[in-house]
Formats: structure tokens, C-alpha cells, sequence
């Protein structure tokens, strides 16, 4: 399906692709404001950049197990998408993939997901649960920025870097669960998350050694100077 192919059709109310279907192209969809649904082919394999940006009535997305490639800004502004499941093959979200979507409530990030990518959830309002699989190694810029219903994060210990910005004014943000692992988090990841108070670092739980006890208070510190430099000092 061509670039601009469907762009700003005001007609539309359901897609169903045929199976043929293998690359759908930028902006192929973008601004069908009353696009409510779309069945994608199950041989799908690309879905480019912006290619349903601004379908504001779609509320539901279905990947099937061949997509290989989501581009940059696909789903951004799809304010009534609720849910997302990303499948089997998929090793990268792009930048911007989901930016904006107000009402996405919830992301299972599954294998073989190895980046998050730059403002990939900025602004997904009502967003509260992120369940980030054991294959992510990045964490992008803004990735979950202003996220402002999101309370809960778990971050494995195969991520590796935590962008700058990544968790910022995610305001309602109450606990981390982390590793020693990530040690690569960059300034400002965490700031303006003024109700983070309770972090849960795996290598710290249950029998814990003295180093690992020692990092362990090092690593939040680190965290809660970002957030407010007198809770760090009292803690």
C-alpha cells in the first residue's frame, strides 16, 4: 500500500488488508480521522513511518507475528488506541511510534524487543503499566517521558542504558524495580518524578553481600539527586 495512499480520507471507518499485503508505507493512513479499525494482513511485514498518525478514533491494533519493522511516529496521536501487543519478530520501537496516544493503558514489551526508542511513549497520559521483557537493552530518550498515570516500572537487568529523560515527570511514578546491572543512566532520567520513593534492586533482595548493599545505596542515590537533592541527602 503506497505512500499517502489513504492519507486524510474522511470516508473511511474500517481496513481490512488482504493477506497479499506485505509493506504498508508512510503516511499510507495518516489523518483518517474516523478510522475506527483495521484488520492488517497476516503477511505483513513493514509499517512505515507516520503511516497512521492522527487516526484519532482507532482503538485497537492486532500485529501478526511477521512484522519486522514499525517506522518512526506510525501510531503517533491515536488517541483512543487502548492497548498494544507487540509480536514475535519485532526488535526495535521506532522513535515516536507511539507518542501522544492519551488513552494507551497498557504495554507488553515481548521478546525479541531489544530498543525502545526516543519518545516512543511521550505522553501516553493514561498509560500505568509497563511490563519490559528480558531482551531490551535500551531505554531512549523521553521514551516514557510525561507518562502521568504510570506508578509501577521494571526495568530488567539487560538494560543497559537508560536515556536522558527517559522517565521524566512521570508523576505518579512510586516504584522501580531494578538491577545493578543498569549502570549506564544517564542525567535527568528520572526527574521530576517526585513521588518515586521505593526501589526494589534485585541484587539487594534476600541475602544480600555488603557490596552489593553498598552499590545498591550508591544507585539510588544517584536516582534520587536527579528528583530532589534533599531526598537524597535524607535518605
Amino acid at each position: 500500500i503506497g505512500k499517502y495512499a489513504f492519507s486524510k480520507n474522511e470516508s473511511a471507518r474500517k481496513i481490512i488488508m488482504s493477506d497479499n499485503v506485505k509493506t504498508v508505507e508512510k503516511f499510507a493512513f495518516a489523518h483518517c480521522t474516523y478510522l475506527e479499525e483495521v484488520i492488517l494482513s497476516q503477511n505483513l511485514e513493514t509499517i512505515g513511518e507516520n503511516a497512521f498518525l492522527k487516526c484519532h478514533r482507532l482503538k485497537e491494533v492486532n500485529f501478526p507475528n511477521t512484522i519486522k519493522s514499525i517506522g518512526k511516529g506510525a501510531f503517533g496521536r491515536c488517541n483512543s488506541l487502548r492497548k498494544v501487543v507487540f509480536p514475535g519478530k519485532l526488535k526495535k520501537i521506532s522513535d515516536m511510534c507511539f507518542y501522544s496516544c492519551r488513552n494507551l493503558q497498557r504495554g507488553l514489551f515481548s521478546n525479541p524487543i531489544e530498543v525502545i526508542g526516543d519518545s516512543a511513549f511521550f505522553e501516553c497520559y493514561a498509560l500505568q503499566k509497563v511490563t519490559i521483557s528480558d531482551s531490551v537493552t535500551t531505554i531512549g530518550q523521553n521514551a516514557f517521558a510525561w507518562c502521568l498515570n504510570l506508578e509501577e516500572i521494571t526495568i530488567p537487568p539487560t538494560v543497559k542504558t537508560i536515556s536522558t529523560w527517559a522517565f521524566c515527570s512521570c508523576q505518579r511514578l512510586k516504584t522501580v524495580n531494578m538491577s545493578l546491572a543498569t549502570k549506564d543512566i544517564k542525567d535527568d532520567a528520572f526527574c521530576g518524578c517526585e513521588n518515586l520513593n521505593n526501589f526494589l534492586i534485585s541484587e539487594c533482595q534476600g541475602d544480600a553481600s555488603a557490596d552489593n548493599l553498598k552499590k545498591g545505596h550508591k544507585l539510588i542515590i544517584r536516582i534520587l539527586k536527579q528528583i530532589n537533592r534533599d531526598k537524597a541527602e535524607r535518605y
